[in-house]
């Protein structure tokens, strides 16, 4: 079952003649319909501690959750269903910086990583509504949960730490399975992290690919996002 928090749901305009028009989405959209174009794109350095800047309020449709959670599967059917762009941040780095995760991991480090994934991720604020498919470790720093809650409606999908890692088919493909700090801790630590950033949570516990695209897409069209 999907929990909606309560700020995830539409707004019942008031009045006569307003009451059949769709309800506005404040700040979602620019005077153009769009926030591609406008002002310059962030940047691909920035100061520590300071958060790049965001356009607007956005109208993408995020995805956040433990690897092994589902999705990129997930999103990736939502997407096709909805007829909107599909964005996986992890492929849109890999794209932009020239190397794989696992490399950029070897080079840099995990602080080097997470300070490309949180620049990649305001630079998403200029493209169309979008759905997007987030690292499992998008929601470590309150930057980030700043940025995810301003790009869009944040969809986390929960599962058990055990289910989540007998979905992982190449756990080589994973970082964090073969660092030095316990799985269980990691886990343990992103829980409350991904329920602060989420609009709408599923559980994803128990159920196949189709179970749980047919839950988001509930939760989408209840709160008429899609």
């Amino acid at each position: 079952m999907s929990e909606d928090k309560q700020q995830a749901q539409p707004q019942t305009p008031q009045g006569g003649q307003d009451a059949g028009k769709e309800p506005k989405q404040g700040g979602r959209r620019g005077r153009g319909g769009s926030a591609r174009g406008r002002g310059r794109r962030p940047q691909g350095r920035r100061h520590a501690g300071k958060q790049p800047a965001v356009a607007n309020k956005g109208e993408h449709i995020l995805f956040v959750g433990f690897m092994g959670s589902g999705k990129t599967s997930v999103s990736r059917v939502v997407a096709k269903r909805a007829g909107l762009p599909l964005i996986d941040i992890d492929a849109y780095i890999e794209k932009t910086q020239g190397r794989s995760i696992k490399q950029i991991f070897a080079d840099e480090g995990e602080e080097g990583f997470r300070r490309i994934e949180t620049q990649a991720m305001a630079a998403l604020a200029y493209e169309p509504k979008s759905i997007i498919s987030c690292g499992g470790g998008a929601c470590n720093s309150a930057i980030n949960r700043g940025i995810l809650k301003a790009l869009g409606t944040v969809v986390y999908l929960k599962v058990p730490l055990e289910e989540a890692i007998a979905r992982i088919s190449d756990p080589s493909t994973r970082p964090l399975l073969n660092g030095e700090r316990p799985v269980r801790e990691i886990y343990e630590e992103r829980m409350p992290l991904y329920r602060d950033a989420a609009d709408i949570t599923i559980n994803t516990a128990g159920k196949g690919i189709g179970g749980n695209v047919s839950q988001v897409i509930g939760a989408l069209r209840r709160n008429k996002l899609i």
